[in-house]
């Protein structure tokens, strides 16, 4: 009998984990809230309707049914880890050999009143598609208009970025406001980097509020800890994330905490549980990035093999690599670990990622697969690509390549 494995979450890390079984030898089973993965490290192009989210998603249940595995959609609602069952609303209970539990993390507000009312989250392809609607509908509204990203981590500076795409006159109507609460830019990396991330958008006539945390938020404006308020006809928000509750109720985690996990990505309290992605805190800590997410997939498909096997597992270590921060059609910055460089010529490369890695995850009939990839890259041609030819100043700064210590 094969033995049954059972993955919480269709995100990086439970589709890398699931493509690497193979139906032969396992029972796998995925569940998800959603009907789709999503790519989510390029949701901000959803804002300028460069991507449109159909081209962000893949289908769970096509994915799973290439694999031989199985999909069970509906939203996990208990699971115990030491016996390796699961509740899942609308199914019966279901059971594993092998748990792997990847639910990542959830929205939160921090407190602040008016979050959940009046402003948009930034943490699913919905979300993205409805700023996107919102201001489209601003932009043809004829009358001037305020916008207010909150948090200038990477996400706000991208979400910022892509709300600035297009040319200069188009933004004429629309004041931008870009609010962090500690005292640089992408603090996360600070520096040259934030330097020059906060000068581009100064220079593009956005008001930088640094230092400054949000204390409410209404249907029209935001008011700011020193009292101060702003006008916002439309408030994102980027604020982080915390651990999903159900990591502490089934007592994998402490509250607020993220999974501890051994390099092996093994829970060290119950056996034949794996944790990845968001929800995991391995020894060596790591950014929660799609790549360490695809990453931590990989090995735990692979120890959970070894260890049907008997053999050694194996230890994950995190990969050091570039990351790709876009900032609209203004710039694109490159971060190393010890460098930084920055050039709107840099942009394709995003691109590719996300054209690679989805047709890697993708791992359904070879038309199908074929076809996403053709529809991908004919609306990055023309959303992307044939717009930066034709900009003449944008060619001009794209064979400027600026390193950033």
């Amino acid at each position: 009998m094969r033995p049954k494995v059972l993955i919480l979450g269709g995100g990086f890390t439970g589709l890398a984990c699931a493509n690497e079984l193979s139906s032969r030898s396992f029972d796998v089973a995925l569940v998800d809230q959603k009907t789709h993965f999503e790519f989510l490290p390029n949701i901000h192009e959803l804002l300028s309707g460069v991507k449109q989210p159909h081209q962000l998603r893949l289908e769970l249940k096509a994915a799973m049914r290439s694999l031989g595995h199985k999909f069970a959609q509906g939203k996990v609602t208990a699971f115990d880890p030491k016996r390796r069952t699961v509740t899942v609303a609308g199914h019966p209970q279901l059971s594993a050999d092998y748990l792997v539990v990847t639910l990542g993390g959830v929205d939160t507000d921090f407190g602040v009143p008016g979050v959940r009312e009046h402003a948009f989250g930034f943490k699913s392809v919905d979300q993205c598609a409805r700023i996107g609607q919102r201001f489209e509908r601003l932009k043809k509204s004829g009358k001037d208009f305020h916008l207010a990203v909150i948090g200038a981590g990477l996400e706000g500076i991208e979400a910022a970025g892509e709300l600035l795409r297009g040319p200069e006159d188009g933004r004429s109507r629309c004041k931008l406001h870009l609010i962090e609460a500690q005292s640089t830019v992408l603090p996360e990396r600070g520096g040259a980097v934030s330097k020059h991330l906060q000068q581009l958008f100064e220079k593009e006539s956005v008001a930088v509020h640094l230092g400054e945390a949000v204390s409410k938020i209404t249907a029209k404006t935001l008011t700011l800890a020193s009292g101060s308020r702003i006008r916002s006809d439309l408030t994102v928000w980027t604020g982080g994330a915390i651990p999903n509750p159900l990591l502490v109720e089934a007592g994998l985690a402490n509250k607020n905490c993220w999974v501890p996990v051994e390099s092996t990505l093994l829970h060290p309290d119950f056996s034949d549980v794996f944790v990845g992605g968001d929800s995991a805190a391995p020894p060596e800590p790591v950014s929660k990035q799609a790549y360490n997410a695809l990453d931590m997939g990989k090995v735990i498909g692979k120890n959970i093999k070894r260890r049907q096997a008997r053999l050694p597992a194996l230890e994950y270590r995190p990969a050091t690599k570039p990351q790709l921060i876009s900032v609209g059609d203004l710039d694109t910055v490159l971060l190393a670990e010890r460098f930084a460089l920055a050039s709107p010529s840099l942009a394709p490369g995003k691109e590719l990622i996300f054209n690679t890695v989805m047709t890697q995850l993708d791992q359904r009939s070879a038309p199908l697969r074929i076809g996403s990839v053709l529809a991908r890259n004919q609306q990055a041609a023309s959303e992307l690509l044939w717009p930066a030819l034709r900009q003449r100043d944008l060619l001009k700064r794209a064979r400027q390549v600026r390193l950033l210590r």
